[in-house]
């Protein structure tokens, strides 16, 4: 393996490395969190519980975004240095990486993107659940099996936002398994690299 390769490969192997502590870190936030309790409904029962799971989805969406914040400096940092690595080669060589390294690098931004863009809409439409049932508790009943709107059309409202829940937990099941495979091809490529 020639030089610029085997560092193009320890980049890639510190990338992977920071980016696993990165998500590690946000995942463990954001299980600090409960956001499983933020929709249940001996939470949205009751004013008190619908208040804290507003606060809790505050609090969400600022742990998101530092994520995406750190993210992102990881990315530019990563770009930088192969930048700088891809510098050193001959110019019809250095035109090859580049347009690899920035479909790879293309790939990673899009897939961060959707998963932001993700969280972003999970978090609107659990808002908008928490806000809508706060408007209509005077006309509604709890109990066991969830709430019960007096009138047709927010129920209407309320499945449609717990489907655009449902939906984008389908994306993120989805999202979660390519971003898997992608991993594993990366670390196959790395490991031939060694």
């Amino acid at each position: 393996m020639n030089p610029i390769d085997a560092q193009l490969v320890d980049i890639a192997r510190d990338f992977i490395a920071q980016a696993v502590r990165l998500n590690t870190d946000y995942e463990r936030a954001q299980n600090s969190l409960e956001l499983d309790r933020v929709l249940a409904p001996q939470n949205l029962s009751e004013p008190a519980g619908t208040a804290q799971s507003l606060e809790t989805l505050t609090r969400f969406e600022a742990i998101t975004q530092s994520h995406q914040d750190m993210f992102k400096q990881l990315g530019l940092r990563l770009g930088a240095r192969i930048a700088h690595l891809v510098a050193a080669l001959e110019s019809q060589e250095r035109l090859a990486r580049q347009a690899e390294l920035m479909n790879s690098i293309n790939e990673l931004i899009t897939g961060q993107a959707a998963f932001y863009t993700n969280r972003a809409r999970w978090v609107e439409a659990a808002r908008a659940i928490c806000v809508l049932i706060n408007a209509h508790r005077a006309t509604s009943t709890f109990g066991e099996e969830g709430v019960r709107f007096a009138e047709a059309d927010t129920l209407d409202r309320f499945e449609a936002l717990l489907e655009t829940i449902e939906q984008t937990h389908r994306t993120e099941v989805i999202a979660l398994e390519q971003r898997v495979a992608t991993i594993a091809r990366s670390l196959d490529v790395l490991r031939q690299g060694m």
